[in-house]
């Protein structure tokens, strides 16, 4: 009788663990990311904020120098839309996993610029203020330009960038 009292015991607080672990994973995931949504043609404006404060302790622990920041794009018109994607004021070292595509009409597309933070801005307020550039490449015109903030607000700003209102922690 109280082994089996024992492994029941033993059972919940391995289910317990388990669920907080969990949940702590899923804070550290999605705060590992900024990330901007845009439905082309009509591009409304964006912002991307990563606040490097807000990441869990696993992430601050595996991978402290490395950020992800996720861009969606939507082709909500008829013709297909030929893209090109440039970063602009990134860190040596950011890569970025796709950077043209030809979008047909009512498809996806997606950019994930990895971002390496060098540890001599670490410990700055503003860690890196970069733009995501979008252009038209069959007929050479930008058509949007999303700024990306890389942020520490543990580190005071006399000037800080107001976070914008989410439910779900993602700045869009």
């Amino acid at each position: 009788m109280l082994k089996k009292q024992l492994f029941i015991l033993g059972s919940f607080l391995l289910a317990l663990t388990t669920a907080l672990a969990a949940g702590s994973y899923q804070k550290a995931h999605a705060n590992e990311r900024g990330s901007f949504t845009v439905s082309l043609p009509s591009c409304h404006e964006q912002m991307a904020i990563l606040d490097v404060a807000d990441q869990g302790l696993p992430k601050q622990l595996l991978q402290p120098n490395q950020v992800q920041i996720s861009g969606s794009f939507t082709n909500d018109s008829t013709q297909p839309i030929a893209l090109q994607i440039k970063l602009t004021g990134f860190p040596d070292g950011t890569k970025l996993n796709a950077s043209d595509s030809t979008l047909a009409p009512k498809a996806k597309f997606s950019c994930k610029p990895l971002v390496s933070l060098p540890s001599d801005i670490r410990d700055r307020y503003r860690m890196v203020e970069g733009t995501v550039d979008v252009y038209n490449s069959d007929i050479h015109t930008q058509i949007i330009s999303i700024p990306v903030y890389i942020i520490n607000s543990n580190i005071p700003d006399a000037h800080p960038i107001p976070k914008p209102e989410t439910t779900n922690g993602h700045g869009h």
